[in-house]
């Protein structure tokens, strides 16, 4: 933050030139220019520079004038060692030494720029200086200079030295002709040290001159040998070309480009990632500046198929040893060769035949072609891993890939407006019949005259159709492939640009294919409903035409009626129709749907809709119920969403399950319901999704997406009356320019000290402290210091007459009080309160959201119940508690709201504003089960970790200094032994868990910090609570042994006299997960789900089936006792308390025996105590635990079993595949490495203990984070150990560096040799952390 008012900077020295402009001088070789010194005088205030240090303008000068004064004692070495290549050797040698720690202020000075250049130049070969007398004995001595290549590599790096400390010097370079003399240097390699230099300084001028290097001929120069050269002078010589490309245009650049082109066409086959990413920028650039010019066709030609191999390669279709290009320049090769295939013909066809359809599919899809249809989960899974940018670019391509629509007939836009309407409907009152039963053939109407330049376009329109026709099966392959994909990019995504493109595309294939062909696979697809949902939802009006253009198309050319009578498609085209201002294409296409014949499908639609309604009678008068669920069932897999809704069904499914009143209690109907619908139950959910996603409207609050995190806004900051006459007249008034996501707390610390310092209330003393760290209290910051004051005051922030929190966001303040004007800056007035500002206020915590009763499901609050979609999400959620065990959790993901969540998520100042949209707040916890596991713990990490934490995940992705300083997070490092660990742990995690500082664990007597022993921590904690001893947990008390003996944990009663020990533990548990996951650390708990359902307090049926479920024996015995008749049961001899224990039952006494009529009352009781009662203050310490660190409601999110996954038992995928993809090999391994591939084998064929073993002894944790291997951050590296001499690999057992995730792997002699040295390293490098 600057204030405008601020001390006018000072002038920069240097003139700067545009980067390809030959300047006539840039410094003058011997001394300043006399104007410029005059204008240095004038600029600087010997005041501003004098000070404690004593630096004034004269000091300055003497500064400057050193530097250049030895630069122009080299230049005099240069000259007289004109003639003496021995000596001119050592003095080129000194000044390269010179020059490469140089800056710029070297060059402020008197430096000799150009009488230097044109020495080091001469060495090259260059015209000679003025000056240098050449005498007849010095012949051979000037010979032997031209052939030092070893004098010319100096001067070559000298030239480099001075582009690098100052990049204006090559104005000057290029102005003496360096380019021609290192282009020849290329041309004829003599020494190749000496041509290795010229690369490098070749590519320095290439980015200041790039159009000089082309012009010359220094793009083929510089890859003419490229296989000659070292890999990074590979590298280097193709940035250079990549960088002149940038410059390139048709004409007299032609010639040169293609000389290059068959060299590029190889170098996109080569397997080093950084040429092959030079060449595809070098062929993007070619590929646009040739756009318009016919030699690109025989320039991309070559060109595809390696680019379509890489493209194949960085989506995953292809598994070849091309390097896999980054998402960025993938989506920049797209967008190349979509403007290339839009304008050309021959290079669609070169794409078509070198697989581009099946590439693309993989790119939005995640899958191969052959792999069958892939599920709409899958899809958004794919979408959400892939940049927005690379989306954009795959859909734009597939667009041009298909001819343009023509511009008359169905996409004239002047035979649908309002003058066409009124001219059919005076036709048809003439004829005597409506609209939609004229016949077109017989319209008078005027053809549309086509200007000449529409008419050219029709015709290579029709052309290009024509000769893609006669592409094998194109376009009936491309609709039938990509069509369902569509379908789903479109949902998934609330981008206008992505839906305009989805949307032509799917009209373009429509139009140009056979549909007649492809009426099988068309009628598998949802069209009529997707165009329904377009409609309803009152998309975009370019989005709504183009909806209305493909119904008319489908009902033009098949018989698609009945489809769009059943999808509600031509009730929603009659809204349309009928809404202000009306839609005259809709009206023409509702008034032809009215005219169309009564056929027996039409007929049987109607039908159905009777049939719906009376079933829908039967269930809300509760006679007849499971009769008529069961004919639901069977006609459910082929009913639409729109048949369900008209019928009421869904409201009568809703009440049905959740009310209890009527003849059958409510767990009898939802019975009924879980049995009898299961045959239909895909059907009916799908036919719910679409329901919801044609009905909601929910919005996404913008901001600018992932950009806004770096955005600034512009305030006026004004003095209240009361304090203005007090300030500064500077800061009284004026305007700044802050990032609005920032705190105002941080306004407050720029602001405050200011004042303090230019009102004098700041003492000296304070103000020393603060800088020396000599006060008793060490101050954080100036605003540390001027509170240490006597006389303490604070600032306070008012805008619009209201007070600002300190701790809110900028933009959370200028969101809450928008204005009308949003072009006027706000107002944001500040006023001086005396004493000290106040202490933060602890974030504000989200409240648990209300319940239903009974079995009715809870709506999010701020959503109306009378919503259109209200009931919709009642029933999902009453539908999803009775099939949650027998379904996938992906039937229950509904893909338009998940791409809008994830939409939400990429706004990062409104995440950390907390300005969520009500829904986006409440739905995720209310109906968690719609959005898939990996964006719901997304959302987890962006919404409940803290300000902090936020901005430290995306200040991964965003280099901001101001972003960086505000996510920096304190450590806490704690050392602790190993022998006490569990006492350790609880007296740490008490003092520090609910800290805001990332807690750090050492151990006493070991060297290793960092990652790995804190990992290692939360595993050995989480071991230790499993321990028998402790009493935490049901346990199989047959079986003896020092851990809990049981497929999950879940908590058993306990005795009075050890309650408190064990809610301290449990506490203490709350705590480390918490913990674990505020810090992003590993847990390894394996919890029963009904445990975490108990922590939440979601409904636990205390019946003896839930009790089976986590103590089979006990349950075993309660169903035999009540088998048993009186004797036997008398001769159990029970009372009141819970077997074991001291506790008494509930509703019972300790010392009141059990008789056998009240077994059941026992044991109703006894799961009472083991379900509720018995655990009732375990849980409620785990929920204290976990709640002084993080709030529980963000466990909302989940599902039980999707946390028992998070912090315990999941299923990890090693497989070899996975493992090639996630695994880096690095320093001395590749990836096509046989021992590289050993490894992999190995870590494949480990079993469940080996992997937890191998993790552990790795990262510190036994098992992977959420996402697996891809997850781990830094991802594994494997790289090769070296043996000393005299020992050989074999003498080395692998080690690992666990804070970074290194795995050094000694290249052993055979596969078996390093399996059983990687087993020794595992498990004999568990206990401690040591150098290796």
């Amino acid at each position: 933050m600057s204030s405008p008012k601020d001390p006018s900077r000072l002038k920069s020295l240097s003139r700067e030139s545009p980067p390809d402009e030959e300047a006539d001088e840039w410094l003058d070789d011997e001394e300043l220019d006399a104007d410029e010194a005059a204008m240095l005088d004038d600029d600087l205030d010997s005041d501003a520079l004098s000070g404690p240090l004593g630096l004034n303008l004269r000091s300055l000068h003497s500064l400057l004038g050193g530097a250049s004064r030895s630069f122009q004692d080299k230049l005099r070495q240069l000259r007289a060692a004109a003639q003496d290549p021995a000596m001119r050797l050592v003095a080129l040698q000194e000044l390269a030494d010179a020059l490469s720690v140089a800056t710029e202020d070297v060059f402020m000075g008197a430096f000799p720029l150009d009488a230097l250049v044109r020495e080091l130049l001469w060495t090259l070969g260059g015209p000679e200086p003025e000056g240098h007398a050449v005498s007849d004995a010095d012949a051979d001595g000037l010979a032997a200079l031209d052939d030092d290549g070893e004098a010319q590599m100096y001067a070559c790096r000298s030239l480099a030295y001075m582009i690098e400390a100052l990049p204006e010097s090559s104005n000057c370079m290029v102005r003496r002709g360096v380019v021609p003399l290192l282009v020849q240097k290329l041309r004829e390699i003599t020494f190749i040290d000496l041509a290795e230099q010229v690369q490098q300084t070749l590519e320095k001028l290439a980015a200041t001159h790039p159009t000089v290097v082309v012009r010359e001929g220094g793009m083929l120069a510089a890859v003419q040998f490229l296989d000659f050269f070292s890999i990074y002078v590979q590298r280097t010589a193709l940035h250079t070309v990549a960088q002149c490309a940038r410059r390139v245009t048709p004409g007299p650049m032609t010639e040169r480009v293609m000389e290059i082109a068959p060299i590029l066409a190889q170098c996109l086959t080569y397997s080093d990632g950084r040429i092959v990413e030079s060449a595809c920028r070098s062929v993007c650039s070619i590929a646009e500046a040739f756009i318009d010019d016919k030699a690109l066709v025989p320039l991309l030609t070559p060109w595809i198929a390696p680019l379509c191999a890489l493209l194949a390669r960085g989506v995953g279709r292809d598994t070849n040893t091309l390097p896999q290009l980054p998402g960025p320049l993938i989506a920049d090769v797209l967008q190349a060769l979509t403007r290339a295939a839009h304008t050309h013909t021959q290079v669609a066809e070169a794409l078509y035949e070198h697989g581009i359809l099946d590439t693309m599919y993989m790119l939005l899809t995640g899958a191969l072609p052959e792999q069958g249809p892939v599920p709409q989960p899958a899809v958004l899974q794919q979408l959400a891993h892939r940049l927005p940018a690379e989306i954009d670019a795959a859909l734009g391509l597939l667009v041009d890939l298909l001819p343009p629509l023509p511009r008359d007939g169905l996409f004239d836009a002047r035979l649908y407006g309002e003058k066409a309407y009124h001219q059919k409907k005076r036709r048809a009152e003439r004829a005597g019949c409506t609209i939609g039963e004229l016949d077109d053939s017989l319209d008078d109407t005027p053809a549309r005259r086509l200007s000449a330049s529409a008419m050219r376009q029709q015709r290579e329109t029709e052309a290009r159709a024509e000769a893609q026709r006669a592409w094998p099966a194109f376009f009936e392959r491309y609709a039938t492939l990509l069509l369902p994909v569509f379908l789903v990019v479109y949902t998934a995504s609330v981008s206008l640009g992505v839906r305009k493109a989805v949307l032509q595309a799917m009209l373009r294939a429509l139009w140009y294919a056979d549909l007649a062909t492809l009426a099988p696979a068309l009628s598998e697809l949802p069209l009529a409903s997707f165009y329904t949902g377009i409609l309803s939802t009152h998309d975009n009006p370019a989005c709504v035409e183009a909806a209305l253009q493909g119904m008319e198309l489908l009902l033009t050319r098949l018989p698609y009626q009945v489809h769009f009578l059943r999808q509600g498609t031509m009730h929603q085209v009659h809204c349309v129709a009928e809404a202000d201002p009306p839609n005259y294409r809709a009206k023409l296409l509702w008034a032809r749907m009215c005219a169309a014949p009564e056929d027996a499908a039409m007929a049987q639609a109607r039908e159905t809709a009777t049939t719906l309604a009376h079933l829908a009678a039967q269930l809300r008068s509760g006679k007849g119920t499971a009769e008529a669920l069961e004919t639901l069932g069977t006609m459910l897999p082929s009913l639409t969403s729109f048949e369900l809704e008209c019928a009421e069904l869904v409201e009568a499914l809703y009440l049905f399950g959740t009310q209890n009143d009527g003849p059958v209690s409510v767990d009898a109907r939802r019975a009924q319901l879980k049995d009898l619908l299961q045959p239909g139950a895909e059907a009916l959910l799908t036919a719910l999704h679409a329901s919801l996603t044609r009905a909601e409207t929910l919005a996404v609050e913008s901001a600018g997406g992932s950009s806004s995190i770096t955005q600034q806004r512009r305030v006026r900051l004004v003095a209240s009356e009361e304090c203005a006459e007090r300030v500064p007249r500077s800061y009284r008034d004026m305007v700044l320019s802050i990032h609005a996501i920032v705190a105002v707390r941080t306004m407050h610390d720029f602001l405050q000290p200011k004042l303090e310092l230019l009102m004098g209330t700041l003492r000296a003393s304070d103000l020393s402290a603060a800088l020396t760290g000599d006060a008793d209290e060490e101050p954080s910051s100036y605003a540390g210091a001027a509170q240490s004051a006597k006389h303490a005051w604070h600032l306070a922030f008012e805008l619009d007459g209201e007070a600002l929190p300190m701790d809110a966001t900028l933009y959370q303040c200028l969101h809450a009080h928008s204005t009308q004007d949003s072009q006027a800056l706000p107002v944001i007035t500040y006023s001086m309160v005396p004493g000290p500002m106040p202490s933060p206020a602890p974030p504000a915590r989200a409240a648990r959201l209300p319940s239903a009763p009974g079995f009715q499901v809870a709506l999010p609050p701020s959503l109306p119940a009378d919503a259109p979609y209200a009931r919709t999400l009642q029933l999902m959620g009453m539908l999803h508690d009775l099939w949650e065990e027998a379904l996938p959790a992906a039937s229950f993901v509904n893909t338009k709201l998940t791409a809008k969540l994830a939409q939400q998520l990429q706004e990062p100042l409104v995440l950390a504003s907390q300005c969520l949209p009500p829904w986006a707040k409440e739905l995720p916890r209310t109906h968690s089960f719609l959005f898939p596991l990996e964006t719901r713990w997304k959302y987890l990490q962006l919404t409940a970790l803290g300000y902090a934490r936020l901005l430290g995940q995306w200040n991964k992705v965003s280099a901001d200094e101001t972003l960086a300083a505000l996510a920096q997070l304190p450590r806490q490092k704690v050392r602790i032994a190993r022998s006490t660990l569990l006492a350790s742990a609880v007296k740490v995690l008490d003092l520090y868990a609910n800290a805001q500082t990332v807690l750090e664990v050492e151990y006493f007597d070991e060297v290793g910090s960092g990652l790995g022993p804190t990992l290692e921590f939360y595993a050995l904690v989480s071991r230790e609570l499993q321990r028998t001893e402790l009493g935490l947990w049901r346990h199989d008390s047959s079986v003896q042994s020092e851990y809990v003996h049981a497929p999950a944990l879940f908590p058993a009663p306990v005795n009075g006299d050890a309650t408190e020990r064990v809610c301290t533990l449990f506490r203490t548990l709350g705590q480390l997960i918490a913990k674990a996951l505020l810090d992003g650390r590993i847990v390894d708990v394996p919890f029963h789900p009904l445990f975490w359902r108990a922590v939440l307090r979601r409904r636990v049926p205390r019946t003896l089936s839930t009790l089976r479920q986590v103590d089979a024996s006990l349950a075993q015995s309660l169903e035999a006792m009540q088998r048993m008749n009186a004797d036997e049961f008398e001769a159990l001899d029970l009372d009141g308390t819970l077997a074991g224990t001291d506790l008494v039952l509930p509703g019972w006494r300790s010392d009141e025996k059990v008789s056998q009529r009240r077994v059941h009352e026992y044991v109703q009781a006894v799961v009472d105590m083991c379900l509720a009662d018995g655990i009732a203050p375990q849980l409620d310490a785990f929920r204290g635990g976990f709640d002084a660190v993080l709030p529980l409601v963000a466990l909302d999110t989940f599902q039980s079993k999707e946390l028992v996954t998070l912090f315990g038992q999941s299923q990890e995928d090693w497989d070899l595949a996975t493992l090639q993809r996630t695994i880096v090999a690095d320093h001395g391994l590749t990836s096509e490495s046989s021992h590289f591939q050993d490894l992999l084998g190995i870590l494949a064929a480990f079993s469940l203990e080996e992997r937890r073993t191998f993790l552990q002894w790795l990262t510190g944790a036994p098992r992977l984070p959420v996402g697996g291997f891809a997850a781990l951050q830094p991802p594994l590296t494997v790289v090769r150990r070296q043996p000393e001499p005299p020992l050989g690999p074999d003498d080395y057992l692998p080690s690992v560096m666990t804070c970074v995730n290194y795995l050094k792997l000694p290249c052993y002699s055979d596969r078996e040799t390093m399996k059983a040295r990687l087993h020794t390293a595992m498990y004999e490098g568990l206990t401690s952390f040591h150098l290796s």
